[in-house]
């Protein structure tokens, strides 16, 4: 399977991930589809209380693969949370960056905004 097309689910009651099996999806009124339950490759199903988080098809410098909402150490721009805004971006030390191939060889996950808020100043 294409790293770009996996994700991955926080379960928000049981604060941990798992790794997504399917999804259940139904359109609304206006005609957007709108994801209502999930069903994990454990064989658990979930039908509110979730986070989705998509893959970024990056590996770290490890060759571990970068999710959205994971925290990651980047050479020369420190520590941010990886998200979606148009393309994969990053907090850089003045501004926000594209996050790419060039970024993603050179940084390290160092955790993820769930489980290690702490990193990026939080609680």
């Amino acid at each position: 399977m294409n790293d770009r097309l996996k994700f991955r689910v926080w379960d928000l009651d049981k604060k941990e991930y798992n790794q997504v099996g399917f999804l259940c999806s139904t359109m609304n009124e206006n005609g957007i589809i709108e994801i209502n339950c999930l069903k994990t490759n454990e064989g658990g199903y979930y039908y509110k209380n979730f986070v989705i988080e998509q893959s970024t098809g990056l590996k770290d410098k490890n060759g571990k693969l970068i999710f959205e909402n994971d925290v990651v150490d980047i050479e020369y721009h420190g520590k941010s949370k990886v998200f979606w805004n148009g393309g994969w971006r990053v907090n850089g030390k003045m501004s926000v960056i594209s996050f790419g191939k060039s970024n993603a060889k050179n940084c390290k996950i160092i955790g993820n905004i769930h489980q290690d808020s702490h990193l990026l100043g939080g609680k």
